[in-house]
């Protein structure tokens, strides 16, 4: 059975709670902010760009995305400086800040995200006027366990996941095994690779261990598409194919 929501398709019933779960969150107000979880590559990025367009109360605006790079985060580039200076919250004015891996936020900044939820307003970095805050974030996570609050951010994590309305859990590959055959197919197709996967390569897929998730699998078709057009072969993609591909999508994200 598909679940459609917005530009994504999904295969697999273990999508149909988080679809219906998407549909509500889009549909609220935009001073109820989301949590989105699920392991890396489970497509939580193409999640929170449907739920801003989606969404009546943030598809006006912009989304703007905001990552901690483990050195650190310019206050000002989120909240603005003094007076009139703009930060992120003003670029995404009726719509959307997307904070990715916000597990590793230091406590400091989860706890002017904390502030700026329970009152709906924010100071700029070193400004004495509070504003209103005119946007909705969508935080991510890859973590799906509780973070200890013995941990530098634990407490903060802590206050801040209790205050977001709507937590929404995105299934991965691994779980997801009947996902995973329909979605190759349409990742062919739209990237008009113009192969087709022989029955050999659906049941390697089927088994094969996604840990990388739909950023793996589209990895490992690129790399497939490049080598058959770089030998001239078969427009068939085989198991052979599918194996060979993925050392190299896992070697390229790190996992081997």
């Amino acid at each position: 059975m598909e679940y459609k929501y917005g530009h994504l398709t999904y295969f697999d019933d273990r999508y149909a709670e988080m679809v219906a779960a998407a549909c509500q969150a889009a549909q609220s107000p935009i001073t109820e902010h989301i949590l989105l979880s699920g392991p890396p590559g489970s497509g939580k990025s193409e999640l929170a760009k449907a739920l801003h367009k989606g969404s009546p109360s943030t598809c006006n605006g912009q989304i703007v995305q905001v990552r901690w790079d483990g050195i650190g985060l310019d206050i000002s580039a989120m909240w603005g400086r003094g007076g009139s200076s703009q930060g992120s919250v003003d670029f995404a004015a009726e719509g959307t800040i997307f904070l990715d891996d916000i597990q590793s936020f230091p406590a400091e900044i989860l706890e002017l995200l904390c502030n700026s939820i329970k009152t709906n307003s924010f100071f700029r970095n070193g400004g004495s006027e509070s504003s209103d805050l005119g946007c909705r974030f969508i935080l991510m996570t890859s973590r799906t366990d509780e973070i200890g609050t013995e941990s530098p951010n634990g407490q903060a994590w802590k206050m801040l996941t209790e205050l977001i309305p709507h937590k929404i859990r995105v299934p991965d590959l691994v779980e997801a095994k009947n996902q995973v055959v329909p979605i190759a197919r349409l990742l062919l197709k739209n990237r008009n690779f113009g192969f087709e996967l022989s029955a050999d390569a659906e049941q390697t897929l089927r088994e094969w261990p996604w840990t990388g998730g739909i950023r793996e699998l589209n990895q490992t078709l690129e790399r497939t598409a490049w080598e058959k057009n770089r030998s001239g072969g078969s427009q068939i993609i085989t198991s052979e194919d599918i194996r060979y591909a993925s050392v190299f999508a896992k070697l390229r994200a790190g996992m081997a």
